[in-house]
């Protein structure tokens, strides 16, 4: 219930912000301030004096993600839950790993066995209506088949060139997204990932660009960190201050290594 009641004076907040990142005259300051802001208050939200940078991209080996956070509904929370600090047995619960998904199993289907979408796992199940929250048109089969071959247009398209970040994409073929407006939304619609205790990069949302990054063996990825577990942040301050030699290679430290 609080957790509803914390949403709803989220959402609040978050019109009146999309309403001025929608003023032309309004837009160019929020972008240059946005930022800045969310900087300094997911910082003061998070209380560590070492160097992090909350909204910062990572590059992530897509290997290195090797299953699904155990937090319940991470996904529908994206928004809300970058930047946060969070104890618990969330990182330790068993959880599915990503090549046991069904669309990474049909992705190996199309792409390493040449076999067509009619014949993937991930077709039938789509038409059949077993999977539901994707958002695709199943109406008919020629309808799904045409909506899978967007992986196809992508797929080719990670091949040929280096893999962008969703504003990257935006800015290079002038697509909109109406409905991802604000700084948080827009970083948000990238890979996004979890922290373990232990440094365990834990899998949150876009598993279809993650599974194709997989597939073509891609060094590096964009992704966001959303919940860092609490016993990470002393681990990472000691790499950081203390020049220990574990976790240095880190996505979550590195960076900030080589910025000193």
């Amino acid at each position: 219930m609080r957790r509803q009641i914390r949403e709803l004076g989220r959402r609040s907040k978050r019109a009146i912000e999309y309403g001025l990142a929608r003023i032309p005259g309004v837009k160019r300051v929020y972008w240059r301030y946005a930022p800045v802001y969310y900087r300094w208050k997911l910082r003061e939200q998070i209380g560590h004096d070492t160097p992090l940078d909350p909204i910062r991209v990572l590059s992530v080996n897509p290997d290195q993600i090797i299953r699904f956070t155990g937090r319940t509904d991470a996904a529908g929370y994206r928004y809300q839950d970058l930047g946060t600090v969070m104890e618990g047995e969330w990182d330790t619960q068993p959880t599915q790993l990503i090549e046991d998904t069904v669309i990474y199993r049909s992705f190996v289907d199309r792409y390493r066995r040449d076999q067509p979408w009619e014949e993937t796992e991930l077709f039938a199940k789509l038409l059949s209506g077993d999977l539901t929250k994707v958002d695709m048109n199943t109406e008919s089969a020629e309808t799904l088949r045409e909506e899978l071959e967007r992986y196809d247009d992508l797929y080719q398209m990670l091949q040929q060139t280096q893999y962008k970040t969703q504003q990257e994409l935006r800015r290079e073929t002038g697509i909109r997204f109406d409905n991802r407006v604000g700084l948080l939304d827009r970083l948000t619609d990238e890979i996004t990932v979890d922290v373990g205790r232990d440094g365990e990069l834990l899998f949150v949302d876009g598993r279809h660009r993650l599974c194709l990054a997989k597939l073509l063996g891609l060094s590096t990825i964009p992704a966001v960190v959303l919940v860092r577990h609490a016993e990470w942040l002393p681990k990472r301050e000691a790499a950081l201050n203390n020049g220990t030699h574990e976790h240095r290679d880190h996505p979550d430290i590195a960076p900030y290594l080589r910025s000193t």
